[in-house]
């Protein structure tokens, strides 16, 4: 049971955005709005608040029945503030709501010299916590308020502002080149450049070591780069940025690092949690993998609005895959129902993803009856095709790949052949490995049944070599599905 000092806590912990809507609700109820007043003049105990809010009826009134009284207002206010607290997605830091504070008292003459001492407070809140975007501005303020207040400045607080706007434009620097290798990994292009970029982000976490936001986020992206690029035992290489960002984010709780806001410990939980899932289905150790999956499966269930964050982030496809491979169909089923319960049809991205999710989960499953499938995804997925397109979007170039599986399967000869073609958007976005694959995979559809036996058996060789390498595995077993159902029923797809 909650009492008076978790309401107190609660309530400060309250943003501003929720204080409006409390404000709001118990605008009407005068009792509740005297309660709500107390707490945030910070006054707040019990016997002080009973008086001010019953004072009209404890002289008629036994003070237990008053209290009683009191006690039921308590628990009205505390359902109100857990639900709002509970309701709303705020991923602005305490800091950023601190000094928005701040800044609208900061205009109140009478209130220019307490503003000022908590602007100091909390610019030494941000150095500590490598804030420099909020530095920035902060600084100004400071500067402007000693001035209204007829303080001296001078040298130093010119010298700190001008430090921390060269901080503020090499972090986010920093923080863009990071972007940028993650969308050359994501879309399998310009891997040459990653290299050197990679390189650069190293020699500013190296030239300001002092702050360690530059660090986590050169670790971040060589991370990323390593896990995605490499598979087999050259996934030993992620190890150690792996272990180093760990040590970074435990031993600076409070650095927003890569992530942002008052929510980076649980991103950056649920992203060790992708991490070690892919690192562990790369090296072929898939009893560990599930285990860190199923973690996963368990953020995306909470419900909560950062959950809703998590699931769409784009990790549904190693979950796909990595149940499907293992048999565990009902799983994958649930996950992306979950992901369409959420999310709904109506936004173009959200219905594209759940095309692409149905695919990949429709070719990797070995109890999938091709032939009656196979018409059921293709107009969707056509969609996600044009779509994805349309946007540059990563997962273009797997969609449009899946569409020529479906469209072989459904025995589609003349588009096949289009999306083929040396000059098509197919080989501009396929990873160069990928595509020699398939293009030796559209020359045996298109040859008699001898060809597609064998090149089903240099597949399934390269399977048994490559046996849980990760992605470029699972499209081999993609390939070697497909051609082993058209093994079966002798068909042909230029009939």
């Amino acid at each position: 049971m909650k009492h008076n000092r978790d309401l107190q806590i609660i309530f400060n912990k309250l943003t501003v955005s929720q204080l409006l809507q409390v404000r709001a609700k118990v605008a009407d109820a005068p009792k509740l709005l005297q309660l709500v007043q107390i707490l945030e003049s910070n006054q707040y105990n019990e016997n002080f608040a009973i008086n001010r809010i019953y004072k009209d009826e404890i002289a008629a009134d036994e003070m237990t029945a008053v209290r009683n009284r009191f006690f039921k207002l308590r628990a009205k206010l505390l359902e109100l503030l857990d639900s709002i607290s509970n309701s709303e997605f705020n991923p602005i830091s305490e800091e950023e709501e601190r000094y928005k504070e701040l800044v609208v008292q900061s205009y109140d003459i009478a209130s220019m010299s307490f503003v000022l001492g908590e602007f100091l407070k909390l610019e030494e809140q941000c150095w500590k916590k490598n804030q420099f975007e909020l530095l920035v501005p902060l600084l100004s303020q400071i500067i402007r308020l000693k001035t209204r207040l007829r303080m001296r400045w001078g040298d130093d607080e010119y010298k700190k502002l001008e430090i921390a706007n060269k901080l503020n434009f090499e972090v986010t620097n920093c923080y863009l080149t990071s972007l940028q290798c993650g969308l050359y990994v994501s879309h399998h292009e310009n891997f040459d450049k990653v290299g050197d970029l990679i390189n650069y982000l190293r020699q500013l976490a190296h030239k300001y070591k002092e702050y360690p936001r530059f660090s986590f986020i050169y670790h971040w992206a060589a991370l990323n780069y390593k896990l995605f690029a490499y598979h087999g035992s050259k996934q030993e290489l992620f190890k150690k940025h792996y272990h180093t960002l760990k040590n970074i984010f435990d031993t600076n709780p409070e650095v927003p690092l890569f992530f942002d806001g008052r929510y980076k410990t649980e991103q950056f939980n649920e992203s060790l949690l992708f991490f070690n899932g892919l690192y562990y289905f790369n090296i072929g150790d898939l009893n560990e993998s599930e285990n860190q999956i199923n973690k996963l499966i368990d953020l995306y269930n909470t419900g909560t609005p950062l959950s809703r964050t998590f699931l769409a982030n784009g990790n549904i496809e190693l979950i796909i895959m990595l149940k499907t491979i293992r048999n565990k169909e009902k799983d994958v089923a649930k996950v992306i129902a979950l992901y369409e319960k959420t999310f709904g049809l109506a936004d173009a991205i959200h219905k594209s993803n759940l095309a692409v999710f149905k695919s990949l989960a429709y070719f990797l499953s070995s109890t999938q009856n091709f032939s009656k499938n196979a018409k059921e995804l293709i107009p969707s997925l056509r969609e996600a095709v044009s779509f994805y397109k349309e946007i540059n979007h990563f997962r273009f170039s797997f969609s449009l790949e899946a569409l020529a599986m479906l469209l072989f399967i459904n025995g589609n000869k003349t588009e096949v052949e289009e999306i083929f073609d040396k000059t098509s958007d197919f080989k501009k976005h396929m990873d160069p490995t990928i595509y020699n694959e398939l293009e030796i995979f559209h020359t045996a559809f298109l040859s008699d049944n001898n060809a597609q036996i064998a090149y089903l058996e240099y597949i399934q060789k390269r399977i048994i070599k490559e046996e849980g390498q990760g992605f470029f595995w699972l499209k081999l077993k993609v390939i070697a599905n497909i051609i082993s159902y058209y093994e079966r029923i002798n068909l042909k797809l230029s009939k």
